[in-house]
């Protein structure tokens, strides 16, 4: 069986993003990025983010946004294609909880975007702390977008975790923001 250049290429890329870590420096679509842990929320929670990504200016998150509840804190590329975004919602949870609110997060989207092609849903427990994330395609404006949702409880409030990047780079990209999503801190465990 022949393989064309472009297959033997995605192959490439597949694997190379299977095996990086954002302990130290990985590459995707030919960039490479460095991740520091950073801190939101008043100091209330750590995630290690690309330094590479700066804050979205106000008007821009506006425009990809347009909602008014959009994320909190938005850290997007260089070229604004690839997003991390955060909130902080005010309800009270707890972690018993965070499994629903993952499943009633994506039923939601289901029933308002039937468009979507929905993929993994995840419950990961990490060392002080439980995240749960799904992921989807969407249509979007030029290309389709590959988004990943994320959840946690931090100082009992429920923290929603967005990235955003074009679909045809998500197989480099979800590994990378999964290992992102769990390398979230709720600092309020060590005060």
């Amino acid at each position: 069986m022949d393989f064309t250049d472009e297959e033997i290429q995605q192959a490439r890329k597949m694997k190379q993003a299977q095996t990086q870590n954002v302990q130290d420096s990985v590459v995707i679509n030919e960039e490479e990025y460095h991740f520091i842990r950073e801190m939101f929320f008043d100091d209330k929670l750590s995630i290690l983010l690309p330094k590479e990504f700066v804050h979205m200016p106000l008007e821009l998150a506006k425009q990809k946004y347009p909602m008014e509840q959009r994320p909190e804190i938005i850290k997007t590329s260089n070229d604004t294609a690839t997003n991390f975004a955060f909130s902080l919602l005010p309800q009270k949870v707890d972690q018993e909880q965070l499994g629903d609110a993952v499943k009633q997060f994506r039923s939601i989207i289901k029933r308002m975007q039937p468009s979507n092609r929905f993929f993994d849903i995840k419950l990961e427990m990490m060392e002080n702390i439980a995240i749960g994330w799904f992921d989807f395609k969407s249509p979007g404006l030029d290309e389709q977008v590959y988004t990943m949702m994320a959840f946690a409880v931090i100082d009992d409030k429920l923290f929603h975790g967005i990235f955003s990047t074009a679909y045809r780079l998500s197989e480099e990209w979800k590994p990378i923001a999964v290992q992102v999503f769990c390398s979230l801190e709720d600092e309020t465990i060590k005060k």
